[in-house]
């Protein structure tokens, strides 16, 4: 979606893997890419504000094929299609990132340890499809993982949490919990 403030300027749906182009007029503009995200329909009306207030359950985290987005703020559409992204041209080089951050803990612990489960606390249970939003007050949730099989290491998924001042002493945490 190529967006001004208060309408799309292009949309494409775009299904299949072959490539395919969106034609946005020349100018300036903001450029949102949403990729494998089934919530909201999107289409040819869809604004930006719309968009800003898209949220996602941490379930749809990890659905897979995962949620990726791409933002690109202020791009400059020349006569001759290349898109300028901060003085460099990125026409054939547009970046999605995953919405959630993959987390792997690597516990080493001595021999006579016995690590039972991991908590991972105050993870962000509702979180904005574009990240510029801080995280909505009370929606965190903690979640305890027992280990299912022993070892060292694991690994979880934690979608996009912005913290502002009301946040700082809600940041996520994790909690090991284990026999000696």
């Amino acid at each position: 979606i190529g967006a001004t403030d208060s309408k799309p300027i292009a949309y494409q749906k775009i299904t299949g893997s072959e490539s395919q182009q969106i034609l946005i007029p020349v100018g300036k503009c903001d450029i949102y890419i949403v990729a494998n995200y089934k919530g909201a329909k999107f289409d040819a009306n869809t604004t930006r504000t719309i968009l800003e207030e898209e949220t996602f359950t941490d379930e749809a985290v990890l659905e897979q094929p995962f949620v990726m987005l791409g933002v690109y703020s202020g791009v400059m559409i020349s006569r001759e299609g290349k898109i300028m992204y901060g003085g460099t041209d990125i026409t054939q080089n547009i970046k999605l990132e995953r919405v959630a951050a993959k987390v792997t803990l690597n516990l080493n612990a001595a021999e006579t340890v016995v690590i039972d489960s991991v908590c991972i606390n105050n993870r962000a249970s509702v979180s904005f499809l574009i990240p510029d939003k801080p995280h909505t007050s009370g929606a965190t949730n903690n979640k305890n993982v027992k280990l299912e099989t022993p070892g060292n290491t694991y690994s979880f998924y934690l979608p996009e949490y912005i913290v502002n001042e009301e946040h700082k002493t809600k940041s996520t945490y994790v909690t090991v919990y284990a026999q000696v």
